[in-house]
């Protein structure tokens, strides 16, 4: 079993038993990596929150089934990756000059994650791509008329701030 955990969530484990065998006792134990709280370890079906990690860890889990007639033991491994990378901004200018007729809102901005793309938008302007300046930095020149009060800026990896326009 593969998961993609970006923040802890619940998992539940059940394994599937043909046998009409009455008595029988369900143990599930952790042998292997991040630890996890077993919920109805002695039961068929167990749950865990599973954690959120920062590269692919794997967790071992071994279920013993056993009766009056003996034990038969297995294991259950799952694999946990990375949830997607978060990323922040960082506004460093936002500005609107007028000028003949209109005015120029500049927008500056940078990002933490290098291959993020960022976007600008107000109520009066479509979304625009911003202009990579190297670096994780973006620059946004958009000729509008007025001047807008507030500018929002996301990210291709789902950041957003909204700041006033000096």
């Amino acid at each position: 079993m593969i998961l993609t955990v970006g923040s802890p969530r619940f998992v539940q484990l059940h394994e599937t038993y043909l046998v009409s065998v009455t008595n029988l006792t369900f143990s599930w134990s952790q042998t292997s990596g991040v630890t996890v709280e077993l919920a109805n370890a002695n039961s068929i079906n167990v749950t865990f929150l599973a954690p959120a990690v920062s590269t692919v860890s794997t967790l071992v889990f071994t279920l013993t089934v056993s009766n009056d007639a003996g034990e038969s033991s297995d294991q259950v491994v799952i694999n946990i990756n990375p949830g997607p990378t978060v990323d922040s901004i960082t506004i460093e200018e936002a500005s609107w000059k007028s000028g003949k007729g209109s005015g120029t809102l500049t927008v500056i901005a940078s990002t933490n994650v290098a291959s993020s793309q960022l976007f600008a938008t107000d109520p009066d302007v479509d979304t625009i791509a911003m202009t990579s300046l190297g670096s994780g930095r973006f620059q946004a020149l958009v000729s509008i008329r007025p001047s807008p009060v507030l500018v929002t800026i996301t990210s291709s990896l789902g950041a957003s701030v909204t700041v006033p326009v000096s």
